[in-house]
């Protein structure tokens, strides 16, 4: 079983999508973060937003297409996201 962190968890268990139905996406230190639905760059090389970001349960969102999604987290323009376990976990390091 793979060691997801809970907010994965949460999206299996309410949509009941077991753990090989997963995609899990890694991306190097120096790439930009875009909206997981339309590609639209929200944060950029250094990890600060360029827009305003928000972070759902369902990935990282983009104010065209946030509609009645959820927020955890907004990130408005000029905030560092650097340091967020998400963005972290996120960097491929291998």
């Amino acid at each position: 079983m793979k060691n997801y962190p809970e907010h994965i968890r949460k999206v299996q268990r309410d949509f009941d999508i077991p753990d090989e139905d997963v995609i899990e996406v890694k991306i190097g230190e120096e790439e930009v973060r875009v909206c997981d639905y339309c590609n639209t760059v929200l944060i950029d090389e250094k990890g600060t937003a360029v827009q305003t970001a928000y972070l759902t349960d369902y990935g990282l969102i983009c104010g065209g297409c946030i509609g009645t999604t959820k927020q955890n987290i907004a990130y408005l323009e000029g905030d560092s996201v650097f340091h967020e376990r998400w963005y972290q976990e996120g960097i491929d390091r291998d």
